[in-house]
């Protein structure tokens, strides 16, 4: 019996505890909100002063469109009837799908009186190409070929529109 006691002594101590710990302790929190109540509560800002709304009327003249590029004028002008074009409809070759910075000259074969250069794609693949074959993605025209190299004409875009033609030099050797 006596063993009995002792449990539920021991089990009744948490208990105890714990209900002690839910007094009313909330007196510094009471406090807090007292003094916030006595303070002066801070002045409302007016919201800022509302403009009218002044619509824009449109009046053409000499102004643009409004829904047309604002360089519209300038394209039209821009391109000069000399200037290189590249021709859109010529059947693309093997080599133009690549930059010229990605192939690299080899070397040269001759058949005959034609010298031919060997070209490496990015692929690994080599290509065999003559004097009027095209290479690069800018319409690059083999002009001439040596056993040190070979000379394009490549046809540019130029920064302020249309096109412009530009000499290139690839190396035995040397990437693009």
């Amino acid at each position: 019996m006596a063993v009995r006691r002792a449990l539920v002594g021991v089990a009744a101590l948490p208990v105890v505890v714990a209900l002690a710990g839910c007094g009313n302790h909330d007196d510094d929190a009471r406090d807090f909100v007292r003094q916030v109540r006595a303070e002066e509560p801070a002045p409302i800002k007016l919201p800022p002063e509302r403009y009218s709304y002044q619509p824009f009327i449109y009046k053409a003249g000499e102004r643009r469109q409004p829904f047309q590029p604002a360089h519209a004028k300038a394209q039209r002008i821009r391109v000069a009837p000399s200037s290189p074009d590249p021709n859109p409809d010529r059947p693309r070759e093997p080599l133009e799908q690549f930059s010229l910075g990605a192939l690299a000259m080899v070397g040269t074969i001759t058949d005959g009186d034609v010298i031919y250069a060997l070209i490496k794609a990015p692929s690994g693949v080599i290509y065999r190409v003559k004097p009027g074959r095209y290479m690069g993605k800018h319409a690059g025209k083999i002009r001439q070929i040596t056993t040190n190299g070979l000379l394009l004409r490549e046809i540019v875009p130029k920064s302020g529109g249309g096109y412009r033609k530009k000499r290139t030099r690839l190396h035995v050797g040397q990437s693009g």
